[in-house]
């Protein structure tokens, strides 16, 4: 019983990161705007219709979601069974390296559109903050996807 706690225990540590990770990327897909600005302003040229909108809001939100969930079931949920091809998709390096490229390419777009709109500010606190922590939970995700490949 103790070994089977300490083993626990110590996935748990371990696992802790990809959970921080996990809310980051909720953070990002709920309330950072870069990705829509970038897929609206990119889309419309500063023409904003409905569609584009929608458009905009699904992509902006559902990307970094996507990974997020993912994270979360295989740092929180060990043990837990989802869909078939969705656990065999968490078990692919090819997944993490992604997922690692999502945050990594959203700091370069916070870079991209300071330097072209002038309404945004890297170099606010806030702003310097957010692209720091998108690029370290992208370096861990590929840290994460190494330690996959070390294990296969």
């Amino acid at each position: 019983m103790r070994k089977a706690k300490h083993i626990l225990l110590h996935e748990m540590w371990k696992n802790i990161p990809l959970f921080l990770c996990g809310v980051f990327l909720i953070y990002i897909a709920a309330a950072d705007e870069t990705l829509f600005q970038f897929i609206a302003e990119d889309l419309t040229n500063g023409i904003a219709n409905r569609l584009v909108v929608t458009v905009a809001t699904v992509l902006a939100a559902t990307i970094p979601m996507f990974f997020a969930v993912g994270a979360i079931k295989q740092s929180v949920l060990i043990g837990r069974e989802t869909i078939y091809y969705y656990e065999k998709m968490l078990g692919s390096v090819a997944f993490w390296v992604v997922a690692g490229l999502a945050p990594i390419s959203t700091a370069a777009l916070m870079y991209v559109q300071y330097a072209v709109y002038s309404n945004f500010r890297i170099t606010s606190l806030p702003g310097a903050l957010i692209a720091s922590a998108c690029i370290l939970c992208g370096a861990y995700l590929f840290y994460y996807a190494y330690g996959l490949r070390k294990v296969e």
